[in-house]
Formats: structure tokens, sequence, C-alpha cells
């Protein structure tokens, strides 16, 4: 039975359409709505405004897939066992897509890589044809094919829909600015960038300033994509919401990128924030949920029982989501209904990660609105104090904190109920990684 929901000035229908759109590699802190000084991304900044923007959203995990996993099941790495790029999500685990398809919804699932073909569980459609692009198509085709799937659609029954943009991952690529005058300045304020930085990089990772300049010209083309990106989904939307169908938009990301944050660019080797935290919005077209901005942490794994609840759909009786809806802070954004903890787990490392200088063994994560836990099996653990050093550069380990060991307890008897008992079979690394954190003594 629908649930008659929304009752803060929202109308009772509900939703027609239920898009989800994952922007691949994005750190919230490259959105203007989230600070960011450059014009990158006028209109998720526009959505972000007429809706409810989450300011501290945590991923379950800095990889593309399982990072996926999670937001589509609701449970961690751990649990659902997709700890790499292109392993299948297993049949049997509840996903978004197969609960809204036994609710009537259609489901249709447009991806711009063909890997995560392995999360689409529970989808009728999947779209991810990227032959001749490369090995990912542009925002773009990926756009135009969405687009012509609802074009062609019975309008009668409701729908639920995912679409993956992959270009802002590609920095080894460029793509011109979708606004005038923007790259010029992009290019100037690299140089600026680099006279103020160069003193603090040279001493805190040893960049000389040809590096440094390699890495500011890569967050120019990070940036660069993100606006192209932003361009492509303001059609999309726009196109999609002239038919006059009740859609609701969420827009996110699976993780962030470092960027030079810890003397890194990339994503997958560490658990830092550069890394896990990413944006989160809700936006409808026809005013709700209303523009707020909800400042309690919450994460990737919440965001499925909150979309059954906007769906009217009950999950199923022994699903056991990690996540809980979000549903009341959508509806009134300043109470006090945040999570304690959040939890996040690096994929394993193989031989050429590990070649490449990646720390070998389990890397996990637990954190809470003030405090951060990084626990490393092959390397000294790290504890930060994100609200007087959100950029992680002063690790406390050392130091005697009351939170520091209550946040290592949770995390590892979290970590230890669902590598003991995955709702997946499998699992010989989960196992192996027990064993090491008991041969340590953390267990």
């Amino acid at each position: 039975m629908l649930l008659t929901i929304l009752g803060c000035g929202a109308s009772s229908r509900p939703f027609d359409t239920i898009f989800v759109v994952t922007i691949d590699t994005l750190r919230a802190d490259h959105l203007g709505c989230y600070g960011y000084p450059r014009p990158v991304s006028p209109f998720i900044d526009s959505m972000a405004a007429r809706g409810v923007r989450f300011e501290r959203v945590v991923s379950s995990s800095s990889h593309t897939g399982p990072a996926h996993a999670s937001l589509f099941t609701s449970h961690h790495p751990a649990s659902h066992r997709v700890l790499v790029n292109g392993v299948d999500l297993q049949d049997g685990i509840p996903t978004m897509a197969g609960l809204l398809a036994a609710a009537d919804f259609e489901t249709a699932a447009f991806l711009s890589v063909d890997f995560l073909r392995s999360v689409t569980h529970g989808f009728d459609v999947v779209d991810a044809d990227t032959r001749g692009e490369r090995g990912h198509r542009r925002a773009e085709s990926t756009v135009d094919a969405a687009l012509e799937w609802l074009a062609g659609r019975e309008i009668p029954r409701r729908a639920f829909v995912w679409v993956h943009l992959f270009d802002v991952h590609q920095t080894q690529r460029r793509h011109r600015v979708a606004r005038p005058g923007l790259e010029a300045r992009m290019e100037e304020d690299a140089k600026e960038r680099a006279a103020i930085l160069q003193p603090h990089w040279t001493q805190q990772h040893g960049l000389t300033a040809a590096r440094l300049r390699r890495l500011l010209a890569r967050i120019n083309r990070y940036d660069a994509q993100l606006s192209y990106v932003d361009a492509e989904l303001r059609r999309l939307v726009e196109t999609a919401d002239a038919g006059g169908r009740r859609n609701l938009w969420i827009v996110t990301s699976d993780h962030g990128e470092g960027l030079g944050d810890h003397g890194y660019p990339g994503h997958g080797k560490y658990l830092y924030q550069a890394q896990l935290e990413v944006p989160l919005i809700f936006y409808g077209g026809d005013g709700w949920p209303p523009g707020a901005a909800v400042d309690d942490m919450v994460r990737h794994v919440d965001v499925l029982p909150t979309v059954l609840e906007l769906a009217g759909v009950a999950p199923p009786s022994d699903a056991g989501f990690e996540g809980r809806s979000l549903v009341r802070l959508l509806e009134s954004p300043s109470a006090a209904a945040g999570v304690r903890y959040a939890f996040s787990q690096r994929r394993p490392p193989n031989r050429p990660r590990l070649d490449a200088g990646w720390p070998p063994g389990l890397v996990i994560a637990a954190q809470s609105e003030r405090y951060k836990y990084i626990l490393s099996t092959d390397r000294e653990d790290e504890f930060y104090d994100l609200e007087a050093d959100p950029r992680e550069l002063n690790n406390l380990i050392g130091e005697e904190i009351a939170a520091k060991d209550e946040l290592l307890r949770w995390m590892l008897r979290k970590y230890e109920a669902m590598a003991a008992n995955p709702l997946a079979p499998g699992g010989e690394i989960e196992e192996e990684y027990l064993e090491e954190l008991k041969a340590l003594g953390y267990l």
C-alpha cells in the first residue's frame, strides 16, 4: 500500500519517477553548494538551493563497485562482498531496484561504464553500451540513452531510473569547459595557487614546482569535467521534468578523489575524507523537499531505506539494512536525526597496486560527528579530530582520548559481525583479515 507521506507542505501524491544520479569520483567540496569558490556546478548548486543538501555524507568505500553496491543494498562491503570492481552482487540480496520492481516500478539503469552491470540486480533495462567510447561513454551519450528511454515508455507506471556519469573520474582527458570564459579563469587560478602552495607542498610532500603544476593542471581538468557533467545533468533534469510527471532527483557520488591531499591524487588507496565525503542532494521540481541544509552526519547506506519510504514500499522484514531512512530529516532538516557512527572499508590491493606502493592488508575506518579512526593492519593506525583538523594532518593516535577507544571498539565489533556473517558466500579475503586482526590483538 502506498504511503501518503510528505505531509510537510508536499503533495500526498507519490513520486512518478525516482532518479538516482551518481557522478563518479565527485568529492563534495568541489561543488559550489558545498563551499567551492569556482563556479563549475551552477545547476547542481541550484538543485541544492531548491532541495535538501546533506552537508556530511560518508561513503562505504573509496572504490566504485563496492560503493555502488552499498548504495543500492544498504550494506557495507564486508557484508555484500563486492570488494572490487566487476565482482557480481550475489542473487538473493535485496536491492533498491529489485524492491521497487516488486512494487510495480519500471526500473532502468543507464551506465557510463560496463563493469557496473555487476551491481544492476533488479533493473529491467540496463544500458551500458560503451563501444567506441574508449572504455567509458561521455555524459551526453548516457543522458541521450536515458532520455530516449523516458520518451518511449508507458506513462501510467511509476519508474526508478539510475543514471551513472563517469567523466569526472577521467582527469587524464580534457573536455572543454561548458561555461564561457571559465577555462581561462581556471588556468590563471592554477598559476596563483601554485605560487601560494609551493612552499607548503615542497615541505610536506616533497613536490617540485613542476609536479605541483601538473597536479594543479589535473585539478583544472577535474573541474572542467565537472562543469561538462553539470551541463548534461541540467539537460537531463529539465527535459525529464518538462513531461509533467512528479519526479524526485537524488544526486550523489560513489566516492571522492585525493587531488593531492596526503600527497595522493586518486581514491582507492586511502580512506581519508577526500575519498569518503560525497554530496547528497534530494530535489523535486514541485517544491518538495523544500530548500534546506542538513548538518547531521549520514551515510550512503541510508539512501535505500529513504527511497523505500518515499515510494511507500515496505522493506523485507529480514532485510537487516545497515542504514536508516532520512525522511525525517528531509521533512525537518533541523531535527537531530543523524547517525552516531559511519563505517568505511578500502578495497583489497592486488599485486599491481602493491607494487605501486599501496599499503597491504586491511584498512577500515569509523567516524563520529567529531572523530575518525583509521585501522590498518600493516601500518600505524590513525586518529583525527575532524572538528579541529578537517584535512586529517595531525595524527592523534598516541594521545589519551576516550573517544578513540570507544570508536575503535565499535568499529571492530561492526567489522567482525559483518565479516563473520556475510550476506553472500565466499569471502576468503575477509576470513584472512579476521585472522590477521586476531593475530595483531585487535580481536
